[in-house]
């Protein structure tokens, strides 16, 4: 009987809601007036009855710095900013993503195929920020990764696992090549990160 009381007390208990004021923004940096918050801390700031998520990144004295997901953001003074109880970013992963276009919150944004979104599909919730993995823990690289490109398959053989990088001034095709081994690989799944991509360019790689 006393654990009954117990647990029913406990689940009838609600959070505390610790709310702040935008005081200021930099460039993409909004900095804020906000009380029991850590470096990493995802926050809601209210503008015009929308909530839009942002990261705690840094401390300026008695402010706090936040970083938005939505790139354009234009908040005022004032501008109510709440907490939401969770210390990390995270997305949900599943057949459910597939061919669809979204934000870097996993919200989908524009469906372009058919997605998965049966019960059966399986769904993991993954932290956008992770470990990194212990150096002597990776497995080798053994297997050959075909990019339809003859140029790197014949000359600089690409393997499974393998991270590459391409560097060159811009304008001379380094999005073209990306999107070319996207289209020609021999791989299940494509994921493309367009990150500070030309707007004109997203087109281009849908």
């Amino acid at each position: 009987m006393i654990e009954k009381r117990i647990d029913y007390s406990i689940s009838d208990i609600k959070p505390l809601i610790f709310e702040g004021v935008v005081e200021g923004q930099l460039g993409s940096i909004i900095k804020a007036e906000m009380p029991a918050v850590v470096v990493g801390d995802i926050l809601d700031i209210e503008i015009n009855g929308k909530k839009i998520p942002a990261q705690v990144i840094s401390f300026d004295g008695n402010k706090i710095c936040l970083g938005s997901f939505d790139a354009n953001l234009k908040v005022q003074q004032g501008c109510k900013v709440v907490s939401r109880f969770e210390t990390e970013a995270v997305i949900k992963l599943g057949r459910h993503l597939l061919g669809s276009i979204i934000d870097p919150l996993g919200n989908v944004l524009e469906r372009f195929l058919d997605s998965d979104n049966s019960n059966n599909s399986k769904i993991e919730i993954q932290p956008l920020i992770t470990k990194v993995p212990d150096a002597l823990s990776r497995e080798k690289i053994t297997e050959i990764l075909e990019t339809g490109i003859k140029a790197i398959d014949g000359f600089l053989t690409v393997g499974k696992g393998q991270k590459i990088a391409v560097f060159a001034e811009p304008g001379v095709g380094k999005s073209s090549l990306i999107s070319s081994i996207a289209r020609n690989s021999k791989a299940d799944v494509n994921v493309i990160a367009l990150v500070g991509e030309r707007g004109r360019e997203i087109l281009d790689f849908v």
